[in-house]
């Protein structure tokens, strides 16, 4: 992806998010409405909901604008930040990492992370270590809470050494 199609998917991410929200308003009311649930008060709600939700809107929008000109500021340089140290128990030989199930956003479970945009520092786990960082490569992903499944496992063939049971990690990209 290039730098243009990253900066016009930045720029567009707030009117799809507002659209996304009238549309699921909307489509709740309508079903609502069509089973014969909605009534005056449901209507009532869904027209505050509307309102609600186009002043958080705008109150981004204002916040955004006030924070200064971010359309001179050039992108970010370098990658983004990697997460806080995992602990984990140390081991007498080096590991691999392996997601086991995808990073996905808490709280909205369909926003998933590719695995190829997730980097685990080191790489390779040494022997005798006992924490790593995961990182993104991709700057959409940042800023949100992520929760996945990951395993260790030997990184080569070690006598009596297996693969660890897979744990949960819940990190802040």
């Amino acid at each position: 992806m290039s730098n243009r199609q990253k900066r016009f998917r930045q720029a567009t991410a707030v009117p799809r998010g507002l659209m996304e929200g009238m549309t699921g308003i909307a489509s709740d009311a309508a079903e609502q409405n069509d089973a014969g649930t909605l009534g005056v008060d449901g209507w009532i709600r869904t027209g505050h909901q509307m309102i609600d939700m186009g002043m958080r809107a705008y109150a981004g929008l204002v916040q955004s604008l006030i924070a200064g000109p971010w359309w001179a500021a050039a992108p970010a340089s370098g990658e983004p930040e990697a997460s806080e140290p995992i602990k984990v128990p140390a081991q007498r030989y080096p590991r691999k990492f392996t997601i086991v199930k995808p990073f996905v956003r808490v709280g909205i479970p369909r926003m998933r992370i590719p695995d190829h945009a997730i980097r685990f520092e080191p790489e390779e786990l040494p022997a005798g270590a006992e924490e790593f960082k995961i990182a993104l490569t991709d700057d959409n992903f940042v800023g949100a809470t992520y929760k996945a499944t990951v395993r260790l496992s030997p990184a080569a063939a070690i006598r009596d050494a297996k693969a660890e049971d897979p744990f949960e990690v819940i990190v802040g990209l």
